[in-house]
């Protein structure tokens, strides 16, 4: 039986790993973080005095920033408390390059949109997290990995593009409520290693954001995506 304690508070005391998803200002001296952990899923965190902190280098958190977080409870729904929040994996070649860190922008906010309060994917910490390495360390051609990002991405979140790797049926397509003859390009993508240079790249994201719209009623625009399609075509 669920007691009254159990059902508000999950355990005292706790610590794991996360990556910050998003951060804002609540005072002149405390923040709110959005945090995909390890452990407890996607959480938002209050924690107070982080901007008067004397060693200011150690609290530049920036967007997919990984860190590890304590508090003192978890709690079933609304803002957590934190007590302590440290970087444990620097990102030094994303915060240094205009390509990367916009690229991590953009992940940013399509995690901000897909992501609910309390959500625990099985390995969906794991695969941004390695997402997040790849971003960092990879010298090769980023100019697709918002594509390969969003491709992959929709297999953790239950929703994978599985409609356009093999054909159906029209029954199946007003069933499923899924207008395959709107993903042309995307639909002839799938499959590739995303270095296809001949792939129109704005054509392919305006289609893979699409796709992302119809699944998701809240997903909306995006404020990133005018830089990032300035970086892909750069």
């Amino acid at each position: 039986m669920i007691t009254f304690a159990q059902t508000f508070f999950v355990q005292l005391g706790y610590s794991t790993n996360g990556i910050i998803i998003h951060k804002i200002n609540y005072s002149e001296s405390s923040q709110i973080f959005s945090i995909l952990t390890e452990n407890h899923g996607f959480q938002k965190y209050f924690i107070q005095s982080i901007k008067r902190a004397k060693n200011k280098k150690q609290y530049s958190f920036h967007h997919l920033s990984i860190v590890e977080i304590s508090g003192k409870m978890i709690k079933e729904d609304g803002i957590q408390n934190l007590s302590s929040i440290k970087p444990i994996a620097p990102l030094l070649n994303i915060v240094s390059s205009f390509e990367r860190i916009s690229i991590a922008f953009f992940i940013s906010e399509i995690m901000t949109k897909v992501l609910t309060p309390g959500l625990h994917s099985e390995g969906l910490y794991s695969f941004l997290y390695q997402k997040i390495q790849q971003l960092d360390q990879l010298q090769t051609n980023l100019k697709f990995f918002p594509h390969e990002f969003l491709i992959s991405l929709s297999e953790h979140l239950g929703f994978g593009l599985f409609y356009l790797q093999k054909e159906i049926s029209p029954v199946d397509a007003i069933e499923f409520n899924f207008p395959i003859h709107e993903f042309p390009t995307l639909k002839a993508f799938l499959g590739t290693k995303f270095v296809n240079e001949s792939v129109d790249r704005s054509t392919l994201l305006d289609e893979l954001l699409k796709f992302y719209d119809k699944q998701i009623d809240t997903f909306g625009a995006l404020k990133s995506l005018e830089v990032i399609r300035q970086v892909m075509n750069s």
